[in-house]
């Protein structure tokens, strides 16, 4: 750890900036010129506010303070009820875990001058630079606390998503944290169990107080222990946090609400049933349907197939007083990606959900109720047209005080130059759409009217052999070649980059592409591979997915011509979450997936990569895995999270492990045969955002290949 003097005397100079260089807290100690103040300090059983001025050179002997004494002026009861990391005084040593100087925290411990009677007196013992995140400042929940206290979880766990610290629920300027959880009810088929097999699912939901100490608070706010998105008979599903919609106040109370995106595609061994099949279409209707052929028949032969995906959605809507009711929306379970609201024609809301098999639900929320208006909006102009499209929608976006829907599916006969695209494969798969970029006016109580779309040129689409040996269709997105994935144009969000050019549109998809120069030719006659785990190729591909910006103006879509983010890539991107981090007025991107990732604004309106890997805690060491299990190993750190919790410029670490849905993780099995997930946690940010280092995405691609050249780790392993 970094050594230096802790002098109070440079601060004078320096005290004024530090409110808006520092991130300072009820609870940090502070220095305004003349006094050192502490907020709390623990004495035995009580709690003071302790306040010093600095000891003329002259009035002590130095050979007391080599560095820095102090003289206690007051003490007296402290006005905080708690502090987070407090001060601590043993009766020699004063400890000082949080002192705030010109943009840097240090920790520091006092001595207490005994030898001294007529004043009391301190000598700056230690002094140290505080690491980017808090050694002390962590907060550490174990399976136990969590799922693991409810029976239903007690045979296996799987956090199979990211914590979500997406809004500030309770309105008291601190983001709060639901934890997704999903306990499989028997084996899965690889075990012996059933190809549809239940989940249950559900979340946990942590709050914070006003110094940022977070709680489980779920039965306080939705009055469930478990917020249950499997209760009424449904068998579960795992959020699409990736394409789940940014909450908002739905139904106009002044607190933000949440809709989930829930399914059961969670890759865990089943497969789909075959509808062709007689054998297969029996064995659906047992499973799925208990035997019961007339409530299978109310669903198309085409999406019957998928019925072990299929989970009924849920939505978290509030009741204005600060608790939350979690509600089902009335509609038949389905296999569903997105669920987006949109204004509706009396002043509120409506949800539409878009699955795949022909699966287009809508519902009406009027204060905490939700009604089904599917048959309505049935009778809406160009209904069908607009939302039977690829299931990764983009949704509704106010742009330039306009409202357009927005989905990647361009409907064929709005194409003008389709022949020009011969002998490409554009479609989505999804009713003859096209993938790209459809621009729709929504006129509320009325319906859709299509306004104007993006396809690429010819001269950006390429051909390449896929490993099934068919021929491919690839896309260059920026330069990036984009191949062996699902949509284009799988996720978009809206964001302020740059104030001068106002709100744009970002698109990114869900392909694959190179790691090693991802902007290089595809060569004629390419046959697409993935990389080995145990052999790395670098004409392998990885999750590499190119970024691109349009401005949407006067109803006419537009690429930005300015990049997005540094070097135009993702890696392993599970989705995009903007904030102004550092209130400049630009916005900042946060990526959630399992290494997490921060971008932030450099004033130009391009985003620049933080180097999280190098100032990310090791867990391992801090936190080792005290349970009884069967063989013992290195917690592993699934889910990273870095997420601006306290608003005030820095970022915390949320992380998770992860779990298991297999029950064949030797490392997760207990001795008494239970398979579960293991901590979950909140570790504390010292520093500014804007002072946290950066790295270019060609740093990125080196680091990597380093890692899989060591042979130490599977390329999938090594941080992107």
């Amino acid at each position: 750890m970094l050594r230096s003097k802790f002098s109070f005397f440079p601060l004078i100079v320096l005290i004024m900036y530090m409110h808006s260089m520092s991130a300072v807290e009820p609870d940090d100690i502070q220095f305004d010129g003349n006094i050192l103040t502490f907020p709390y300090v623990e004495v035995a059983d009580e709690a003071y506010e302790v306040k010093f001025s600095l000891v003329p050179s002259a009035e002590l002997d130095p050979i007391f303070c080599p560095i820095l004494c102090v003289k206690l002026i007051s003490a007296t009861e402290s006005s905080l009820s708690s502090a987070r990391n407090p001060a601590k005084f043993d009766g020699a040593i004063l400890s000082a875990p949080r002192v705030v100087s010109s943009g840097q925290i240090f920790t520091g411990t006092f001595n207490y001058l005994s030898n001294y009677s007529d004043e009391i007196y301190f000598s700056v013992d230690d002094a140290s630079t505080a690491p980017t995140f808090s050694e002390e400042d962590r907060q550490l929940w174990t399976y136990e606390e969590m799922e693991g206290r409810f029976s239903y979880c007690q045979d296996n766990s799987l956090r199979w998503t990211s914590p979500i610290p997406f809004a500030d629920f309770n309105n008291d300027g601190y983001i709060d944290i639901f934890f997704p959880i999903g306990c499989w009810q028997d084996d899965l088929p690889s075990n012996g169990g059933s190809n549809d097999t239940a989940i249950k699912s559900g979340m946990l939901f942590y709050c914070s107080n006003d110094l940022g100490v977070y709680r489980d608070c779920s039965s306080e706010v939705f009055g469930e222990e478990f917020i249950d998105t499997s209760k009424e008979g449904g068998k579960g599903g795992m959020i699409y946090h990736h394409n789940t919609e940014e909450p908002k106040d739905l139904n106009g109370d002044g607190f933000v609400d949440f809709v989930l995106s829930l399914n059961r595609d969670v890759h865990d061994g089943r497969r789909f049933y075959n509808t062709d099949n007689l054998g297969d279409y029996e064995k659906l209707v047992s499973d799925c349907f208990d035997g019961d052929e007339e409530k299978a028949l109310e669903y198309s032969i085409h999406n019957l197939g998928h019925c072990n995906a299929w989970s009924e959605q849920y939505i978290f809507l509030s009741n204005g007083d600060g608790t939350y009711k979690n509600s089902r929306i009335p509609w038949q379970p389905h296999w569903g990606h997105s669920v987006r609201s949109i204004p509706n024609e009396v002043g509120g809301f409506d949800l539409i959900s878009i699955g795949y098999g022909g699966d287009v639900e809508v519902a009406r929320i009027t204060g905490n109720e939700i009604t089904d208006k599917k048959l309505d909006y049935k009778m809406y102009q160009n209904f069908d047209a607009a939302t039977q499209v690829s299931p990764y929608v983009g949704g509704y976006f106010e742009l330039d005080g306009i409202g357009y829907w927005v989905v990647d599916g361009i409907p064929r006969e709005y194409i003008a130059n389709f022949e020009d695209y011969s002998e490409f494969n554009l479609e989505t798969g999804f009713y003859g759409t096209i993938s790209g970029i459809a621009v729709w006016k929504w006129n509320p109580g009325i319906g859709f009217e299509f306004s104007d779309y993006h396809l690429p040129p010819p001269s950006d689409f390429f051909l390449y052999e896929g490993r099934d040996g068919k021929k491919k269709t690839g896309l260059y997105k920026r330069g990036v070649p984009q191949l062996d994935g699902g949509g284009y144009y799988s996720f978009m969000k809206k964001a302020l980059l740059d104030p001068a050019e106002g709100e744009i549109l970002i698109v990114q998809g869900e392909q694959q592409g190179f790691i090693q120069n991802t902007k290089r030719t595809v060569p004629i006659n390419y046959v697409a591979q993935r990389g080995s785990e145990s052999n790395w190729d670098e004409n392998g591909l990885y999750g590499v997915n190119a970024v691109e910006g349009f401005h949407i103006k006067d109803g006419k879509i537009v690429p930005r011509e300015k990049s997005i983010i540094e070097g135009d890539v993702f890696f392993k991107s599970d989705g995009m979450h903007f904030r102004d981090i550092n209130a400049d007025g630009f916005d900042d991107l946060l990526i959630i997936n399992h290494h997490g990732g921060i971008y932030l604004n450099n004033g130009l309106g391009v985003l620049e990569r933080i180097d999280a890997e190098t100032i990310k805690p090791d867990f391992n060491l801090v936190w080792p895995f005290s349970r009884d299990i069967t063989t013992p190993y290195k917690p592993f750190v699934a889910h990273t999270v870095f997420w601006p919790l306290r608003n005030n410029g820095t970022v915390d670490l949320i992380f998770q492990e992860e779990g298991t849905n297999q029950n064949n993780t030797p490392h997760r099995k207990l001795a008494n045969g239970r398979y579960s997930a293991g901590n979950a946690g909140v570790v504390r940010g010292n520093y500014l955002v804007e002072t946290l280092p950066k790295i270019s995405v060609q740093s990125v691609m080196n680091r990597w290949l380093e890692c899989v050249n060591s042979g130490e780790m599977y390329p999938s392993s090594c941080p992107l």
